[in-house]
C-alpha cells in the first residue's frame, strides 16, 4: 500500500513538472500576422502561407520566412507594424524546388504579437547600362561577360556588380561612372576588385546623374603606363579661389606631371587668418567632408590617372560662447570673469570652473549635456577635513557653433565625525591623490566601503596591503576604512 502512495505521488510530481515546463517557453511565443499582395510567395518553416496567415514563433530565436517574387516582379518592401524593415535584413540563396533564387528575410527583434506585409512589385527595366574596357583583364557585370563593350538594361531596385580581374598583378585598374572615378587598384596587392553599387535610382541620386542611362568604364593600365591609356604622365592640376595659399610639392606651383607608378603627391594647403578649408575635391569626388582650420598637407600615393583638384577657402564665421552659473562658484572664459564672449570658428576655448570655498562641482553641461568626465582637475592633494573644493577646466577643443557652459555647485556636506576605538584606527590615512582615492595602514583583511553622498553603496574593496589605490569617478564620497569614516572629494 504505502509503495503505490508512492508511485501515485511520482507520477502527479512528474505530470506536474511536463505541464509547468512549456509555461516558460510559452511565454516567449508570438503570433505574427502575415500578407502580402499577389505575384509572390511567403513561405515560413517550409510551408506556403496565405494571405492573412497568423504563424507562431520564439521571439528569442531566428524568426525567417522565404519570400519568392514572381517572373518580374521584385521585393519592394517588407512592413512590420507599419514600419518598413527590408534594409539588410536579406540574403539571397537558391531555392532547388522553386526552381530560382529566392530571399530569406529575417525578421528584426519583436516582443509581442505583430504584423508583417510583404510587396511584390512588378521589375521594369527602363535603365540602360553601357560597360566597355580595354585589353588587360577580365570583367563581368552582374554576371555578364564585358569582352570589351556591354549594352544590356537592369530593371528597378537592382544592384550593380561588377567582378574586375587584371592579368598583370603590377598593371592597375579604375573604373569610371561617365567618367567619374569610382575605384581603383594601383600596382601590387590583389589582382582583383570587386565592387557593388545600389540600385541605378540611388546611385544617380546621390552623385545627381541621369538613372536611365549610365556608361562605364574599366581601364586596364599596364606597368610604367598612364592613367589615361594614352601613354603620357599623370597630370595633376590645382585650382582654388581666394583666402588662402596652395602648394604643389612645396613649391609654388599649381600643375605638374608625375610617373605613372612610385608617385608621391604632396598638396599643402594653408587657410588664411579667419580663413578655412571648406571643401577639398578631386576629379569631382569629395575629399574633405569637413572643414579645417588650420594648415594641412595632403598626401596621396601610386596614384594611376590624372588629378583635377578644385580646393575652396571660406570665411570662418563668428561663435557666441556663454556661461552660466548657481551661487556657489564661477566659470571663467579663457580665465576671462566674463559671461559671453565672440569665438572664431575653429578656434579652442576653456572653461575654468571654480567653486567657492565650502562648495564643490556638481555638474557641468555643454550645450546642455555633462560634460564631468571630460574635466580636466587640479591635482592638488587636498586634506581629509579641508572644505574647499578643487577647481576644473572643460576645454572646448572647436568651437564651430553658438555654444553655453552651464555649471552647477553645490554645497559640502558636513564633515562626518572620525571614530576611533584603538590606536591602530588612528593611522588609517585616507586622502585623494591625482584623481585616485588613497587608504593606507588598514589591517590586511579589514573591508573600505565607498558611499555616495545619499547613503548609497558603490564599491567595497578587500584591504590586501599596507597601501590601497583605488580608481572612481570625480566626485564627493564617504569612506568608511576600519572604523574610520570620513568625507572626501575626487
Amino acid at each position: 500500500m504505502k509503495t503505490k502512495q508512492i508511485l501515485r505521488t511520482i507520477v502527479m510530481v512528474t505530470g506536474l513538472l511536463f505541464c509547468l515546463l512549456p509555461i516558460q517557453a510559452l511565454a516567449n511565443m508570438v503570433n505574427i500576422t502575415v500578407s502580402y499582395n499577389e505575384n509572390g510567395k511567403v513561405l515560413f518553416e517550409g510551408q506556403s502561407l496565405s494571405y492573412g496567415d497568423v504563424v507562431t514563433a520564439d521571439s528569442e530565436g531566428v524568426i525567417e520566412f522565404i519570400l519568392i517574387p514572381d517572373e518580374g516582379f521584385f521585393i519592394k518592401d517588407a512592413i512590420l507594424n507599419g514600419k518598413s524593415e527590408l534594409h539588410g535584413s536579406l540574403s539571397e540563396r537558391l531555392v532547388p524546388d522553386a526552381g530560382r533564387t529566392a530571399h530569406y528575410y529575417y525578421l528584426p527583434l519583436v516582443t509581442g504579437d505583430s504584423e508583417l506585409e510583404i510587396v511584390f512589385a512588378p521589375q521594369v527595366k527602363p535603365h540602360r547600362v553601357v560597360v566597355s574596357c580595354n585589353e588587360g583583364g577580365t570583367v563581368l557585370f552582374n554576371d555578364e561577360n564585358v569582352n570589351s563593350n556591354l549594352s544590356t538594361t537592369i530593371g528597378e531596385g537592382e544592384i550593380l556588380t561588377f567582378f574586375i580581374t587584371r592579368n598583370d598583378s603590377k598593371s592597375s585598374i579604375a573604373l569610371y561612372y561617365n567618367d567619374r572615378r569610382m575605384a581603383s587598384i594601383g600596382s601590387g596587392g590583389g589582382n582583383t576588385l570587386t565592387i557593388g553599387y545600389p540600385s541605378m535610382e540611388e546611385l544617380a541620386a546621390i552623385l545627381d546623374q541621369d538613372p536611365t542611362y549610365s556608361e562605364w568604364r574599366v581601364v586596364f593600365t599596364p606597368p610604367g603606363g598612364s592613367g589615361n591609356g594614352n601613354g603620357e604622365a599623370i597630370a595633376v592640376t590645382i585650382t582654388h579661389n581666394e583666402g588662402g595659399s596652395v602648394k604643389l610639392d612645396d613649391e609654388d606651383i599649381l600643375t605638374r606631371s608625375y610617373p605613372f607608378r612610385d608617385n608621391e603627391i604632396v598638396i599643402l594647403v594653408s587657410p588664411n587668418e579667419d580663413m578655412k578649408i571648406a571643401g577639398f575635391s578631386w576629379n569631382d569626388m569629395p575629399y574633405l567632408y569637413n572643414p579645417e582650420y588650420r594648415q594641412n598637407r595632403y598626401i596621396f600615393t601610386d596614384v594611376p590617372f590624372d588629378m583635377n583638384c578644385v580646393i575652396t577657402f571660406e570665411a570662418r564665421f563668428d561663435c557666441e560662447v556663454a556661461v552660466s552659473s548657481n551661487d556657489g562658484g564661477k566659470v571663467l572664459i579663457n580665465d576671462q570673469d566674463i559671461s559671453t564672449d565672440i569665438i572664431k570658428e575653429g578656434e579652442e576655448v576653456a572653461f575654468s570652473i571654480v567653486p567657492e570655498d565650502g562648495y564643490y562641482i556638481e555638474d557641468v553641461l555643454f550645450k546642455g549635456k555633462s560634460v564631468m568626465d571630460q574635466l580636466i582637475w587640479d591635482n592638488s592633494p587636498k586634506s581629509l577635513l579641508n572644505t574647499d573644493s578643487r577647481s576644473a577646466t572643460y576645454i572646448s577643443q572647436i568651437v564651430t557653433e553658438q555654444a553655453g557652459v552651464e555649471a552647477r555647485f553645490a554645497a559640502n556636506p558636513p564633515v562626518m565625525p572620525i571614530s576611533v576605538d584603538n590606536a591602530g584606527a588612528s593611522q588609517i590615512k585616507i586622502y585623494a591623490e591625482l584623481e585616485r582615492l588613497i587608504v593606507e595602514n588598514t589591517a590586511v583583511g579589514e573591508t573600505v566601503s565607498i558611499y555616495t553622498q545619499t547613503g548609497l553603496r558603490v564599491k567595497a574593496e578587500l584591504v590586501n596591503s599596507s597601501r590601497m589605490e583605488i580608481q572612481l569617478p570625480a566626485g564627493m564620497y564617504i569612506v568608511k576604512a576600519g572604523e574610520t569614516v570620513v568625507k572626501i572629494m575626487l
